[in-house]
């Protein structure tokens, strides 16, 4: 008997040893991904990534970059621009822009930064002009985006810069103040309009709110569009949307809401954002630029508005809205697709990483 019991227990030994673990199921290869999404990650936590998306097979790769080149794409994920054949990233923590194959997000070269200098928003004027907003500097720094050569001097414009537009030859920067922290700093809260062809000088800092975050420009219209945050200390500050005309500085109109993420529609008529903050999202707003005495209108209402929505997109052809849900900001984000042309019907998901906070639909 007590025989019997040792083979059996051998035999038991061997059978176990022969039965694979299981594994995670293998991520889909995306050959010409049609979306890219930019995840932040966690600041310190080197897990910034990119997700691919392609819309006919309904596949996504959470970590597309990683699969792609084989390593981290770096520290907290700030922007993702495309021009012609390439997107360019940057990776703020990092000090660093990475430029990659639009087509499979394979590296092509890595511009470092200014030490120190924490890049924010990045703006391409032509293929040999680019700009790119330097938080810790105060200020923008040119760079040519095809042979990734670094200017040789910062153009100041005004304390810790973060969104950057361009229209008609004329930069606009977004200077912040970096919400409490430098708040009370002469500039803090301004935009700064920098004329190219002027040598690159700033014209005017005109004061729009206090962590002026955003700006956008609407090239239909000759107006830049902004967006400041509500101050953290301040728990009832609202924060607002501001539009100015782009060659008087004169502001045409103003909103006062709980707005992050401006985004045009495609036909340009149409202003959609994220209503709400940290504490609570209530959801998708909207503006008709056509008639902006209808004011702000409720578009999608957050069914879960402890979850953070973090990043907008309109689809090229402007029949979808893609909205990134990051959760808890602490786990993988996904993104939900709403029907914007019927009842504003959702539509499906998909999955990213952590804090999903730039959609790009590639050209």
């Amino acid at each position: 008997m007590y025989k019997k019991v040792l083979v059996i227990l051998f035999l038991s030994i061997i059978l176990a040893a022969c039965v694979e673990e299981p594994s995670k199921p293998k991520e889909p290869t995306i050959s010409n991904p049609q979306v890219l999404v930019l995840c932040e990650g966690i600041w310190g936590s080197d897990n910034s990534l990119i997700s691919s998306i392609n819309k006919e097979t309904n596949e996504s790769v959470i970590d597309y970059y990683k699969q792609q080149n084989g390593k981290n794409l770096g520290d907290l994920a700030m922007d993702i621009v495309e021009f012609g054949d390439t997107c360019f990233v940057v990776m703020s923590t990092s000090g660093r822009i990475e430029a990659i194959n639009k087509n499979n997000s394979k590296s092509i070269a890595v511009m470092v930064l200014p030490e120190n200098s924490t890049p924010r928003k990045l703006v391409i004027i032509n293929d040999s002009t680019a700009y790119v907003s330097l938080l810790f500097k105060r200020g923008i720094i040119r760079f040519n985006p095809r042979s990734m050569k670094l200017g040789d001097r910062i153009i100041e414009t005004g304390p810790y810069p973060e969104g950057i537009c361009n229209l008609d030859n004329n930069l606009f920067v977004a200077n912040s103040g970096y919400g409490d922290l430098y708040a009370h700093l002469n500039g803090a809260g301004t935009l700064s309009n920098v004329v190219l062809n002027n040598g690159e000088s700033v014209a005017s800092n005109k004061f729009i709110g206090k962590n002026l975050i955003e700006c956008i420009a609407d090239k239909k219209r000759n107006q830049i569009i902004t967006a400041y945050y509500n101050l953290p200390s301040l728990k009832d500050s609202l924060g607002g949307i501001v539009i100015i005309d782009s060659k008087t500085g004169a502001i045409v109109n103003r909103w006062e809401t709980r707005a992050s993420d401006i985004t045009l529609s495609t036909s340009g008529d149409t202003l959609f954002f994220i209503n709400g903050n940290t504490e609570g999202v209530k959801g998708i707003s909207y503006i008709d630029l056509r008639d902006k005495s209808k004011g702000i209108k409720d578009l999608i209402i957050n069914p879960k508005q402890k979850d953070i929505w973090y990043s907008l997109g309109v689809s090229p052809d402007g029949k979808e809205l893609w909205v990134a849900n990051a959760k808890s900001f602490k786990e993988n984000g996904e993104i939900l697709v709403y029907d914007i042309n019927s009842t504003l019907t959702y539509k499906k998901k998909y999955n990213t990483g952590i804090n999903p906070n730039k959609i790009l639909f590639l050209k």
